[in-house]
């Protein structure tokens, strides 16, 4: 899959299904950087996204009250992890499903601690693009909810509940652009 990740971005093309939108998005976005080859920069994608994961644990941890130390430590074991490294230096959409689950983290901290509609809409929306990159990230919906209602009951209502969904909806409508340029590239 590496060469075909490597590639498709650079084309706005489809992978294969189900189609990676967001990935494709972002990986045009570092095939115009006017650096090395087109496999190098879509590598190095993969390596900026495994290092935004490793610095958004440490900010995910701080949030929580661990120390500099111990953050940093757990931050370099997750970067270095057999989990992480191997998709760190190579053309492939976990990377980037690691970065965008960090974030939700981070957000969801953050919405623990302020409880601001806000912040909750920020962390639905995260979500939502996270499922653009890869649908495995729909798997955190059930412990998101659990989290949400666990936290704070009160904090999901009819209109809480409403405006979720409209970004979740919106956020699978990634999937649109792939059926376009299937459509576009037809014979």
């Amino acid at each position: 899959d590496s060469a075909k990740f490597q590639y498709v971005g650079s084309v706005l093309g489809t992978p294969h299904p189900p189609g990676y939108p967001l990935y494709v998005l972002v990986s045009f976005c570092f095939a115009q950087i006017p650096v090395g080859t087109l496999a190098w920069r879509i590598n190095a994608m993969s390596a900026f996204f495994a290092t935004v994961t490793a610095a958004v644990c440490v900010l995910v941890l701080r949030r929580l009250h661990v120390g500099r130390a111990i953050s940093a430590g757990i931050a370099l074991s997750l970067a270095f992890d057999a989990a992480l490294w191997p998709f760190a230096v190579r053309a492939e959409v976990y990377s980037l499903t690691g970065a965008l689950t960090a974030v939700l983290l981070l957000c969801a901290v953050r919405w623990e601690a302020t409880r601001r509609e806000r912040d909750l809409y920020l962390m639905v929306a995260i979500f939502a693009l996270s499922l653009g990159n890869h649908l495995t990230a729909a798997a955190m919906a059930p412990a998101l909810i659990a989290f949400v209602l666990l936290t704070d009951r009160r904090a999901i209502h009819w209109r809480t509940a409403v405006i979720s969904t409209l970004i979740v909806v919106a956020g699978l409508c990634q999937y649109g652009f792939i059926l376009l340029r299937t459509a576009q590239n037809a014979p």
